[in-house]
């Protein structure tokens, strides 16, 4: 199986990329929280870079007066958990979140200064989140009414719900579905860095270790990590874009 392949192989990129350090600092996995929304009017607008289109989900009853509905941020919000559950159907998220835990790497988890990404769409793990916009207003008239039954059904595992999820997830992650899916698109002006219109974006992050003062616990182990993450988040990319068959980038912000 895929899921099983990737895990092997996850296995054996921490077997090489980690470096012994005395200690780790491992938690137990928590439980996702079951919010309502994932996104509201405020933080959406945080998003960078900005794709969503309040005309576009107008059309569909999901947005007016230039805002989106509440509507559109719960079934958005169903989208993105179910999302997330085919995606890690095919690929072991939680395993490879728990190995970056497990590992003497002393990887600390980011809980200061999130990104907006990771603070609505990590679903329960550490350093592991989906990066992309959900534009659900790529959907069909159809489709969104399959969504919305789908939504009320509440169940983001179920067999109809991934079933829809397969169809329509492409469309979805899409930053423009006008243009090829192949098109580079500007993911970040600071860094000018370019992905593919139709492309799965990962984020992993972290924090510095710290000391009493404020100051670096070990200026070289934070060398030594910021490298095993930039590999680590390579070796991801190629292993995921081999899975989903389609662009995967994970990304540090």
């Amino acid at each position: 199986m895929i899921k099983k392949a990737l895990f092997i192989s996850l296995v054996i990129i921490f077997s090489i990329l980690t470096i012994s350090c005395a200690g780790t600092d491992a938690d137990t996995q928590e439980e996702p929280m079951e919010d309502t929304y994932i996104f509201t009017e405020e933080t959406i607008r945080q998003c960078r870079p900005y794709t969503f289109s309040e005309d576009a989900a107008a059309a569909l009853g999901l947005a007016g007066d230039g805002a989106f509905t509440d509507e559109y941020f719960r079934l958005q919000a169903f989208y993105g958990a179910a999302l997330w559950s085919f995606l890690s159907a095919q690929a072991d998220f939680e395993a490879v979140d728990q190995g970056i835990a497990e590992s003497d790497m002393r990887i600390i988890p980011r809980t200061r200064y999130q990104t907006v990404y990771q603070q609505a769409q990590a679903y329960g793990l550490k350093y592991l989140y989906l990066r992309n916009n959900l534009m659900i207003e790529h959907l069909t008239q159809e489709q969104l009414a399959s969504l919305r039954a789908l939504c009320a059904a509440a169940d983001t595992g179920s067999e109809a719900a991934l079933a829809f999820i397969e169809d329509t997830w492409k469309l979805v992650i899409t930053q423009n579905p006008d243009y090829p899916e192949d098109l580079l698109c500007i993911l970040d002006l600071t860094t000018g860095q370019r992905v593919e219109n139709c492309s799965l974006l990962i984020g992993l992050d972290s924090m510095f270790e710290l000391n009493a003062s404020g100051g670096f616990a070990d200026a070289e182990h934070e060398k030594e990590k910021a490298e095993f993450l930039t590999s680590l988040a390579d070796a991801l990319s190629r292993e995921l874009t081999d899975v989903f068959e389609l662009p995967v980038y994970v990304i540090i912000p």
